[in-house]
């Protein structure tokens, strides 16, 4: 398990968006090929948010961590 999920404590969206990054990058598509993940900051989005970037081939999709209260 990745250290960020560890404990059944509360994790940080930092925490929680690494997790989620070391999850995309180590998944598969059907042919073999793993995404290429990238920080929100790495990709250059101008956002506050904290996420992933996963590019797959030509697709690229983005997944934003919101923390809910």
């Amino acid at each position: 398990m990745h250290k960020a999920i560890e404990s059944c404590g509360a994790v940080s969206e930092s925490e929680f968006a690494a997790f989620v990054g070391f999850a995309l990058s180590e998944s598969e598509t059907e042919e073999g090929e793993r995404p290429r993940v990238r920080t929100f900051e790495q990709a250059g989005l101008l956002t506050l948010n904290k996420g992933r970037v996963a590019r797959v081939g030509s697709q690229e999709c983005q997944v934003t961590i919101v923390t809910r209260r």
